[in-house]
């Protein structure tokens, strides 16, 4: 895992075969960061909007489909698997944000496993203080993207979407029966 010419410790990720000091590591983690934020500054806005359609969506077809099976009793097959594919679409959108949120969680959770996993007991107090220096970097650049401070894109995401829309749902059909 380390390489006799370098002082300070050379992390090797398993798949790949080079390795990368730890300050050069360090260097392009802050990079990213940055590049991250910036990202997530100038899609926020449009995020926001994908998300309040896609729940709006998810709500008008779940109640269109409540209205057409109950009330009505005349959808066709052909209606209600457009109203159906149109909202599985709009859960795969939901899914895909989640999931692009959550893969930068697991890269840096990658990162941090590694730095984890240098041994302690052969280096001196410099490394060690750079291995300390780049777990309080990680921490203080924090990976989850955050739309405005009302949700993150990760695993979470899709529970809480199914959650509130199932909620939303419920309170309309109560609405509907009085």
């Amino acid at each position: 895992m380390y390489q006799n010419n370098f002082t300070t410790p050379v992390m090797r990720r398993p798949q790949r075969k080079f390795t990368v000091p730890l300050r050069q590591l360090e260097s392009i983690y802050i990079k990213t960061m940055e590049v991250k934020c910036e990202i997530n500054k100038a899609f926020q806005t449009p995020i926001i909007f994908i998300m309040m359609q896609m729940f709006h969506a998810l709500i008008t077809n779940s109640h269109m489909t409540y209205h057409g099976t109950i009330f009505r009793a005349k959808y066709t097959i052909h209606e209600l698997c457009i109203i159906s594919l149109w909202t599985i679409m709009q859960l795969v959108k939901v899914y895909a944000f989640a999931s692009s949120g959550d893969l930068l969680k697991l890269e840096v959770n990658k990162i941090v496993q590694l730095l984890h996993n240098i041994p302690i007991d052969r280096h001196t107090v410099r490394v060690m203080s750079e291995v300390q220096h780049f777990s309080s970097l990680i921490s203080y650049y924090n990976p989850e993207v955050l739309i405005y401070g009302f949700f993150s894109l990760d695993a979470t995401l899709s529970f809480n979407v199914i959650a509130s829309v199932t909620t939303y749902l419920i309170i309309l059909v109560q609405f509907d029966n009085s």
